[in-house]
């Protein structure tokens, strides 16, 4: 394996941070799913519920080796590696996409002797945990769009992210009580988002889809825009079940009044 292209936060597993990768698993398959199945009195197997299976978080293990001039260097060089990516969230990148990363803390940081005579030498396996299982794309994408319906590109999970990765679409006024639709890929509509105020121009109402939050801006200031929300209404998905990924066939949104700007980052399993 090539080390300068596995990085944490940035920094080269080898020239920056001494580890020379051996193994890496949890990047290539997809985060487990757990059914909600439930138990058929003195039937055999189990009901499907219906409801929609939940991922579970994804693990990602590195083994490596590392080497140092001296014993004293050696353990000068673990510090330093656990320093590094011992605390807070880890950007994890490669060695399978120049574009995407995940991100993940260190649960795991396990060193061993790598033999009994060569004490400079130790085998080091870190194990991250990403509470976010999905790849993200390392830059946004940028989307406006009005009345009329516009495709939205997406990787092959949900994209409304969560944290600084969230989606987030800003209907700018003038706008008289803007609806806000969201299609499947066949271009029926899976739900809607209709607000009762009406932004002035250079006003605006902004959809927080990944902290499912909604604001109104005028003249700068936020407030609170869920009272603004008509009941029934249903979160944009941006997810790609709606559509089909690999033909290019996407869900999509239209604002029926106003300008509306989509800033989202693909989300890939």
């Amino acid at each position: 394996m090539a080390a300068s292209i596995l990085t944490f936060n940035g920094l080269d597993s080898d020239t920056d941070l001494g580890l020379i990768p051996t193994s890496l698993s949890g990047m290539n398959g997809s985060p487990a799913k757990t059914l909600g199945l439930l138990d058929i009195p003195a039937l055999p197997g189990q009901i499907d519920s219906g409801v929609t299976a939940s991922e579970a978080v994804r693990t990602l293990a590195l083994g490596a080796l590392v080497n140092a001039a001296s014993v004293s260097a050696l353990t000068t060089a673990l510090d330093r590696i656990k320093e590094h990516l011992g605390t807070g969230l880890v950007e994890i990148k490669g060695p399978y996409s120049s574009t995407r990363a995940y991100y993940g803390a260190l649960v795991g940081c396990d060193v061993e002797q790598f033999t009994p005579s060569a004490l400079e030498w130790a085998t080091v396996k870190l194990t991250f945990l990403c509470a976010q299982p999905y790849a993200i794309a390392l830059t946004p994408d940028e989307i406006s769009f009005g009345a009329t319906r516009v495709a939205i590109p997406l990787g092959t999970a949900p994209s409304i992210g969560r944290d600084q990765w969230s989606a987030v679409i800003e209907i700018v006024g003038a706008a008289t009580t803007p609806t806000l639709t969201y299609s499947n890929g066949s271009c029926d509509t899976v739900g809607t988002m209709v607000f009762t105020n009406s932004p002035s121009a250079g006003d605006s109402l902004v959809i927080d889809l990944g902290r499912r939050l909604v604001k109104t801006v005028t003249s700068g200031t936020f407030a609170n825009g869920f009272t603004n929300l008509t009941a029934g209404y249903a979160w944009p998905a941006l997810d790609p079940a709606d559509g089909n990924v690999y033909g290019a066939v996407y869900p999509g949104l239209a604002v029926s009044s106003g300008t509306a700007h989509l800033r989202y980052f693909k989300h890939y399993r």
